[in-house]
């Protein structure tokens, strides 16, 4: 049983909007290239060949153990890169918390108030990981365009996009 009628103005909402048709409105092509940064184990990947089944999808992800869930997905026109994206290429240091989607190129602040308490008892392990600038990727693997990209890198977007001036110059 639900109090009020919100929820009657919600299904009514979701028919008229959903993710999925905005991202399909948006992008206007049955094979869009996307790239995928900060994949962890492959949630946007299914999101995105639900919506473009003959999508091109690069999904980075330097956390190896989300790597290797991640590269067993099994979908065509799909390639997984055990890599960050960054604002250079070579070997960084990486964080890992108990929480793996936190996992990143930062260290969680423990003066932050957004955590609520997490950031108080985090234990972070580091280890080192390969990245690679998005100006130096696309030039390596010769991608001519993108359609779309997604970044969720626990607060290294900047990084990203600083990594990505080039090609962001040439759109």
């Amino acid at each position: 049983m639900r109090c009020g009628e919100t929820h009657i103005r919600s299904e009514e909402s979701y028919k008229k909007y959903s993710d999925e048709k905005l991202f399909s409105g948006l992008i206007d092509k049955e094979t869009p290239i996307i790239l995928d940064i900060g994949a962890h184990e492959g949630e946007s990947v299914k999101f995105f060949k639900n919506i473009f089944k003959d999508c091109k999808i690069y999904s980075f992800e330097p956390f190896p153990e989300a790597y290797q869930k991640l590269s067993r997905l099994k979908y065509k026109n799909f390639i997984p890169i055990n890599k960050a994206i960054s604002s250079k290429s070579g070997n960084m240091d990486f964080y890992l918390f108990d929480k793996s989607h936190l996992n990143s190129l930062n260290k969680i602040n423990i003066d932050s108030k957004d955590s609520i308490h997490y950031a108080k008892s985090v234990k972070a392990k580091q280890i080192e990981v390969e990245s690679i600038t998005l100006d130096d990727f696309i030039e390596e693997k010769s991608v001519e365009y993108i359609d779309l990209i997604k970044i969720d890198v626990q607060g290294s977007e900047i990084d990203v996009l600083i990594g990505a001036g080039k090609c962001l110059k040439n759109t």
